[in-house]
């Protein structure tokens, strides 16, 4: 189902998953077997090819095998996380135009199917949605295609290059786009062993560093502000990814750090291994297959080492579901078929080659990895009863952490 992913033919008996804080893991044959039940029980309800299911359930392997489920009937995925309110939920739902929401309840008759193999699926067909803040108060939902998942597993290859035996702990939100790209599917495609960390160890650091040492993790992923935090206390592990936030003051030598950057708009495409404090951490060069532009308000490249548009250029997702304005305003085609994606990310480029990645063009941050609209909160903040008007700001901290804060005017004492 995925071209790099061997699942059954090479790792059938080796570990694919751990979860339960480390108490059960499935095989790659037992999770393919997983995933086929779950395509075949799609089928049996009526999903066909091209259409959208949402998964709204919490850390366990169910999780990623209702999405490789999915993907084997060549229907669209939908990552949610239980947190999200209903009125997102339901927003979500209607835009995306899915019929099922799979929630754990889904899992409870799952052995009376068979195993459905997988269907043939075309590069351009459309394999997920991953929906990101929208300035409307709305989701915008990132449509991405199978050559997107594809080419984005192969870049996501170089910084976990050489880990052995590769035992990845998995802590990103499962709506985040970074567990698609440099948790799940690349760790899969490695034919490595994936550990699903729990909401409870993936809240606290200390938690985190036991499970590390028990279960001999060898890779990670970690916001910065928690890798800042890390006591190694075991030898095992050779590799942290960080992402999501600026990452100041930040370095080990005890593993390699590599600093990772992009949107849900593009996956991750670039990455800096760590070579001493900083701070501002560099975001790195261009992965595999990506070129970096940085652009002046009218669409000029700049010169080294002046500040503009952070704008990647590759075979990257081309469109907002059901928003062509939005779709023009940050994808444009190229005439070689490559898209430049317009971030909104304000940058530039060292004397070393390497990005460094300023601030934002507009109100859009990025709190603990999550990229925020304030005026989404803002929209929610007036239409509470006896608000008049509201603004929602960030402050950036010490340690490259952003305070979100509300402020409101109100007719009521």
């Amino acid at each position: 189902y995925f071209k790099q992913i061997k699942l059954v033919k090479n790792n059938k008996n080796n570990p694919a998953l751990t979860d339960r804080d480390g108490d059960r893991t499935l095989t790659y044959g037992e999770f393919d077997k997983l995933s086929g039940k779950v395509a075949a029980k799609l089928k049996s309800i009526g999903i066909k090819e091209h259409e959208a299911v949402i998964i709204k359930m919490g850390r366990t392997c169910e999780y990623m095998a209702a999405e490789i489920g999915i993907m084997k009937i060549n229907a669209v995925v939908v990552p949610l996380i239980p947190e999200y309110p209903q009125d997102r939920v339901d927003y979500i739902k209607h835009d995306s135009g899915a019929s099922v929401v799979i929630e754990d309840s889904f899992f409870n008759d799952i052995n009376n199917y068979p195993v459905e193999e997988s269907v043939e699926a075309a590069e351009n067909d459309r394999t997920m949605i991953i929906y990101t803040s929208g300035s409307t108060g709305k989701p915008k939902g990132v449509v991405y295609t199978r050559k997107n998942i594809y080419d984005q597993i192969e870049r996501a290859k170089n910084c976990v290059e050489g880990v052995e035996p590769l035992i990845f702990a998995a802590c990103g939100s499962m709506s985040f786009a970074i567990t698609i790209s440099d948790e799940y599917y690349r760790t899969f495609a490695m034919g490595g062993h994936i550990h699903m960390l729990s909401e409870e160890v993936r809240a606290d650091v200390r938690k985190i560093e036991d499970y590390y040492a028990k279960n001999h993790i060898t890779a990670g992923f970690l916001s910065p502000r928690v890798a800042k935090l890390y006591k190694n206390k075991d030898k095992d592990l050779q590799r942290i990814l960080v992402a999501g936030e600026k990452a100041v003051e930040l370095y080990s030598d005890e593993y390699k750090i590599y600093n990772l950057y992009g949107l849900s708009e593009t996956y991750v495409f670039s990455e800096f291994l760590i070579n001493k404090l900083y701070n501002n951490t560099p975001v790195g060069k261009p992965r595999v297959g990506v070129e970096i532009r940085i652009l002046d308000a009218d669409g000029n490249q700049v010169p080294s080492g002046r500040e503009g548009e952070i704008c990647p250029v590759g075979y990257f997702p081309c469109e907002y579901n059901n928003l062509p304005d939005e779709t023009a305003r940050v994808f444009k085609k190229l005439e070689d078929g490559r898209i430049l994606v317009h971030t909104g990310d304000i940058g530039k480029y060292l004397d070393d080659g390497n990005l460094l990645f300023l601030n934002r063009n507009d109100w859009m941050i990025k709190v603990h990895g999550q990229r925020v609209e304030p005026g989404e909160i803002e929209t929610v903040m007036n239409e509470t009863d006896g608000v008049t008007g509201s603004i929602v700001k960030a402050f950036e901290q010490k340690d490259g952490t952003m305070m979100l804060c509300g402020f409101y005017t109100s007719d009521k004492d």
